[in-house]
């Protein structure tokens, strides 16, 4: 070959040998940001898990915490049905005991001598 034949030759080598070195460039550059976006993706689906495990507990949480509430609400709920039976009761003995009054008060009142109306009859309350 001539030496133009082999210059050209050795021209489109290095031609070609600085296209494939851009182009492996380029793919190594392709492949660092393929590997971020893999350690991005798998750090994100770490914390999705993570976020998804939370909520999940935190959703038991609340269910129990319901749960608990339900049952105390139904204590206080009986507690009062107590109450207001024992309120009941005692105005019950309340009346009970204003009937007795009243029977007192009449018992008392009929060994009352009988009124005077005679002013001489009538206590003095000064001098």
């Amino acid at each position: 070959p001539s030496f133009v034949a082999k210059m050209g030759d050795e021209f489109y080598a290095q031609i070609d040998e600085g296209r494939l070195g851009r182009l492996l460039a380029e793919s190594q550059e392709k492949s660092r940001t393929i590997r971020t976006l893999l350690n991005t993706n798998a750090t994100l689906t770490n914390h999705t898990a993570t976020l998804i495990c939370t909520l999940i507990n935190n959703n038991a949480t609340l269910t129990n915490t319901n749960a608990t509430l339900r049952d105390e609400v139904t204590a206080i709920r009986s507690d009062m049905g107590e109450m207001k039976s024992d309120i009941r009761g005692v105005k019950e003995q309340f009346d009970q005991l204003a009937g007795a009054m009243t029977v007192l008060n009449d018992m008392m009142v009929a060994r009352l001598p009988p009124a005077s109306t005679d002013a001489a009859a009538m206590p003095r309350t000064g001098p």
